[in-house]
Formats: structure tokens, C-alpha cells, sequence
């Protein structure tokens, strides 16, 4: 019933909530790999990395590198628009 109406099986679906969180997370957060890996639920950083890649196609660190002109850096207010 839950892969009829939503597409997805529980699984699949649970993984894509998990790594839009971390996405989130790594994004906006000043955080480490494994500490979004920990607050995701993984217990290894492998794991994180391996699923991330898979569901958006870029390692997570990359997608952090990529110019994010919403993240503010070393606590600084972030610039005006």
C-alpha cells in the first residue's frame, strides 16, 4: 500500500528523507562528514558518502565546495542581497 500511493518502497523513501537531511545539513552547517553521518543515523561516514552519491550524483564534500551564496562563513553575518 505505502509503494502504491508514495512510488517508493519504505526504504528507498526513508534513504531519501535521511539525505536531504544530510544534504541539508552539510550545506548550511558547519559540520563534519561524520557528524552528519552520526546525526542522519549511519554508523560509519562510508555508508553516508556511498548513499549521498548515489542519490544526487556529486561526493558530498564536492557539493559542499560548490559556491553556496546562502552559507555564511566563520560566524560572519551573511551579506546583504
Amino acid at each position: 500500500m505505502f509503494q502504491n500511493t508514495t512510488g517508493r518502497t519504505p526504504l528507498v523513501y526513508y534513504r531519501s528523507l535521511r539525505m536531504h537531511k544530510a544534504r541539508q545539513l552539510l550545506l548550511y552547517g558547519n559540520y563534519t562528514i561524520s557528524e552528519v553521518s552520526t546525526a542522519v543515523g549511519y554508523a560509519s561516514s562510508f555508508t553516508l558518502i556511498k548513499n549521498y552519491t548515489e542519490v544526487f550524483g556529486i561526493h558530498p564534500k564536492d557539493d559542499r565546495k560548490k559556491v553556496n551564496m546562502f552559507r555564511a562563513s566563520n560566524n560572519r553575518v551573511a551579506p546583504l542581497a
